[in-house]
C-alpha cells in the first residue's frame, strides 16, 4: 500500500476520533445545565452573512498562500459559484435554518457536528 494512502487513512481515522471526542465534550458541556446557558434561548440569533461576503473573506484569507495563477483560478471559481443557482439555494437554506434552529444545542447542530451531514 502506498505511503500516501496509509497516511491519508490514518489522518482520516485520527480526525474522526478527534471529532468524536469533541462531540462528547460538547454534549457533556450542554448537559451540565450551567447558569450561563439558562438564558441562551432568549438571546437573539446571529445574522446569516451573505455568501458573497463570506467568499470575499475566504479569498482574502487564502491569497498569501496562492500563486498569482491559483489566486485567479480561485477568484473565478468563487465568482462562478456565488452567481449560481446552487449558491442562491444554499443562501436560502442557511437563512431558513437560522430562522428555525434554536442555538448550539439544536438537533440540527448536533447532527451536523457529529456526522458532518445536514440531513437534506
Amino acid at each position: 500500500m502506498p505511503l500516501g494512502v496509509i497516511l491519508t487513512s490514518k489522518i482520516e481515522r485520527d480526525i474522526k476520533l478527534i471529532l468524536s471526542v469533541i462531540s462528547l465534550i460538547f454534549l457533556v458541556f450542554l448537559s451540565l445545565n450551567l447558569p450561563m446557558l439558562k438564558q441562551q434561548s432568549q438571546l437573539p440569533t446571529l445574522p446569516v452573512p451573505e455568501l458573497s461576503d463570506t467568499f470575499q473573506k475566504y479569498l482574502k484569507t487564502v491569497q498569501p498562500f496562492l500563486s498569482v495563477e491559483d489566486e485567479e483560478r480561485h477568484r473565478l471559481k468563487v465568482e462562478t459559484f456565488v452567481q449560481s443557482d446552487r449558491a442562491a439555494e444554499l443562501q436560502r437554506r442557511l437563512k431558513e435554518r437560522a430562522a428555525t434552529a434554536n442555538g448550539l444545542g439544536s438537533e440540527y447542530s448536533l447532527k451536523l457536528w457529529k456526522t458532518g451531514e445536514d440531513g437534506q
